[in-house]
């Protein structure tokens, strides 16, 4: 039972309970109630709150607090460093938007008007992580019994429209052009071309394409295995794929393969040259020997677009590669599960949900196709 006692002319609840995690009896209090009516009304929600598990030792804890130790529990060392960039970016956000407000008083119209202010200035996928992130640390903190409605529910993202995903691709006449001038500059001094023009035959991701080993290659079967990324950002190293799925090995056009080939002898001869041995066997290496960056690549890719007369309108970065490579495979009928595999997709649906927009186009002719035989019934 809770104990209540009267303090001058203002009343004090005291709610006793066990610690959980030490087994050590605790109290907590309030006190400045104008009547003793008040204060055993306040005293019997938090009574509730313990029947049903409450964790009353963390009821106090500041929204920003227990967002810091959530994600250093539960995200921090887990996930790629760019994926850890935006936790502690939304940590920052939530220090700034809710400064000394306790989790338990963060309501559904707070949180909105934070969300908004966001997303006055920001794209709908920005919002959509942060807001991600932020609701999965609510429903935590609710399994915890620290608070017990979630402020987050049927909040809207109203942030601006990112750039469309049928702008993020070359048409196929562009995408050759492209290729064109991208040969013209293979050479040791030019490795960002080798790397564009991978990604051109292969649809990898950036980090996929920068782990490409020597031993990846298979020269006798045109086959390329992708089984590791590079850390381009902390650039110390291989790490993880981006999913299990995304371990795979690919067919990709003869013509890659013997552009690769030149590049392994034009890379030995000039390592022979500076006596320098390369124990990782990398093979998009510069004539510096260092690893280009993703910005210097995309340096290089605008270039290269710029060359091939594509408007600047159209222009992609070197994701936009990826897409590029599998909406053309789609605009000649490859199957789409196909391309899933190869893209590394963990299922079919997201491919699917990604290029939604070209699968449309294929339904309309496909329709159109279908009409017409049938009537010959």
């Amino acid at each position: 039972m809770a104990e209540i006692k009267k303090r001058g002319s203002k009343w004090q609840y005291r709610v006793f309970y066990t610690d959980p995690d030490t087994g050590k009896q605790k109290s907590k209090s309030k006190s400045g109630f104008l009547t003793k009516a008040d204060a055993v009304a306040a005293a019997n929600e938090i009574e509730v709150q313990k029947q049903h598990g409450a964790s009353l030792g963390s009821a106090n804890v500041l929204f920003s607090e227990y967002y810091d130790e959530w994600i250093k529990d539960t995200k921090l060392g887990r996930y790629s460093h760019q994926t850890e960039i935006w936790y502690k970016r939304t940590s920052k956000l939530i220090h700034e938007g809710f400064p000394g407000v306790m989790l338990k008083d963060v309501s559904r119209r707070k949180y909105t008007k934070f969300l908004n202010n966001y997303a006055a200035d920001h794209s709908k996928e920005s919002v959509a992580k942060t807001a991600m992130f932020i609701r999965s640390m609510v429903h935590d903190a609710m399994s915890e019994r620290i608070i017990f409605t979630d402020f987050t529910s049927g909040v809207k993202n109203n942030g601006k429209p990112g750039k469309r995903e049928s702008d993020k691709y070359l048409e196929e006449s562009q995408l050759k052009k492209l290729t064109e001038v991208v040969k013209k500059h293979l050479s040791v001094s030019h490795i960002t071309a080798y790397e564009i023009l991978t990604a051109i035959y292969t649809g990898a991701r950036y980090e996929e394409v920068t782990a490409i080993t020597w031993d990846r290659i298979d020269w006798d079967n045109n086959r390329l295995t992708l089984d590791r990324a590079y850390d381009y950002i902390t650039r110390t190293g291989f790490k993880e794929m981006k999913t299990p799925n995304s371990i795979r090995t690919l067919d990709v056009a003869p013509e890659l393969i013997h552009a690769l080939h030149q590049l392994h002898q034009a890379q030995a001869e000039r390592y022979l040259k500076k006596g320098y041995r390369d124990e990782d066997k990398l093979a998009f290496r510069s004539a510096g020997m260092t690893i280009p960056s993703n910005v210097a690549v995309n340096r290089a890719l605008k270039h290269y677009q710029d060359e091939a007369d594509i408007p600047q309108t159209d222009w992609i970065t070197f994701h936009g590669l990826r897409h590029s490579h599998a909406s053309y495979l789609l605009s000649k009928g490859v199957d789409i599960s196909y391309i899933s595999k190869r893209l590394g997709h963990a299922n079919i649906a997201l491919t699917m949900a990604v290029y939604a927009h070209l699968l449309e186009n294929r339904y309309q002719q496909e329709a159109a196709k279908s009409t017409s035989l049938l009537s010959l019934l």
